[in-house]
């Protein structure tokens, strides 16, 4: 190694062979001659553990580390996976529900889990292949495509967050390809099913079978509607998902189908509060709750399921049908009613209400006219 300066440059330049065996000048942005010794034994020893091939991430890191500390620069951030995801999940307890919290605090103890030792390493050292290597244990553990794709999703977004930060230069989830039979788990109703669904419902839970089928809400939505959230005026629906409260807390304004907008006409006299009381304050898992309930009716009603049975050490097999299925029979219901896609997806997708308050009149007559395609005769 040889320290050298230009005679028409400030800056000192070492003389070193680099990982390839060549000859190489290389500028070290400095006028200090005793840095400029140190930075450049520093990039020959990492030169010389290159050609070695005993160079490892970490060693590198490290040598990189000196010659910043050295030159008075910041170093690199080389907090582990575990500490940045440790980070991240305090941020998002902050700023999330507390339900949805738990779910990402749950993804990533997992996935911390899977990588073992790893996690301890700085966050670059993850790869494509150790993601891919997860995706491949949930799935045998019999969790449901969706499933597995929100687990993917979580991650991704902890990695999105630290390129952004600079930890990474790439995303090693963008290379992992989710599975896309996950969109497919769950099979909407036909409008026989919705009529035998009806049929042997309570009178709640009839409510509940109609907002689903005909305005697209979930089950948590349909349960919690209120009375105040009906505008037979304008016949429209105004809410805030759950789903969506942080995103949207302006809510969302849905047209109300006929077939909708007559039953609620039916039951609506003087009540107020709850539209389905008798369910509105109850949890929606365990073997008494509202996703119970709901099997309950599917069951009476003679509509299976189709489940496969989970295997012996795998997580509970997933239904293909669920109170989810209606709001996919709402937008396969539009769609083979010729509705077009970008209305489609205005409906089911739930426009929110500021983007519905700056629609012309006639903007908001296409909504309710493609809500209006559906069959207007009651199952």
């Amino acid at each position: 190694m040889t320290i050298t300066k230009h005679p028409q440059s400030k800056y000192f330049s070492v003389l070193f062979m680099d990982a390839d065996g060549r000859r190489v000048c290389r500028s070290l942005k400095t006028t200090n001659r005793t840095l400029a010794t140190k930075m450049g034994a520093d990039l020959e020893l990492a030169a010389r553990q290159a050609r070695a091939g005993t160079l490892t991430t970490d060693k590198g890191r490290e040598i990189m580390n000196q010659i910043l500390n050295a030159s008075g620069n910041s170093t690199i951030d080389t907090r582990s996976t575990k500490e940045f995801f440790k980070t991240w999940l305090a941020s998002k307890g902050r700023n999330k529900s507390k339900g949805t919290a738990t779910r990402y605090a749950g993804t990533c103890k997992a996935f911390l889990a899977s990588l073992g030792t790893l996690a301890d390493k700085p966050i670059s050292a993850i790869q494509p292949r150790h993601l891919e290597a997860y995706q491949t244990t949930l799935a045998a553990k019999g969790l449901a495509a969706s499933t597995t794709r929100i687990e993917i999703k979580i991650l991704r977004m902890v990695f999105t967050q630290a390129k952004k930060e600079g930890l990474i230069v790439t995303d090693p989830t963008a290379a992992v390809e989710l599975d896309d039979s996950a969109a497919a788990s769950k099979k909407p109703f036909s409008q026989a099913e919705i009529a035998s669904l009806l049929r042997v419902a309570s009178p709640d839970w009839k409510t509940c079978i109609l907002l689903g089928a005909y305005a697209g809400l979930r089950l948590g939505d349909a349960v919690k509607l209120t009375w105040g959230a009906v505008d037979f005026t304008a016949g429209t629906l105004t809410l805030v998902p759950k789903k969506t409260e942080r995103k949207r807390p302006e809510g969302i304004t849905i047209p109300m189908h006929p077939t909708l907008a007559a039953h609620l006409e039916a039951i609506a006299g003087d009540t107020v509060g709850a539209i389905s009381p008798k369910l509105a304050g109850k949890f929606s898992g365990g073997k008494t709750g509202l996703s119970r309930g709901f099997i309950e009716i599917m069951e009476s009603a003679g509509i299976f399921r189709d489940a496969k049975k989970a295997k012996e050490g795998q997580a509970r097999a997933v239904p293909s049908k669920s109170f989810h299925s209606l709001r996919h029979s709402f937008n396969t219901a539009l769609h083979a009613a010729g509705v077009d896609e970008k209305t489609r997806m205005a409906l089911s997708g739930h426009t929110t209400a500021s983007v519905n308050r700056g629609y012309t009149h006639e903007q908001m007559q296409t909504l309710h006219d493609a809500i209006g395609k559906i069959g207007t005769k009651q199952p």
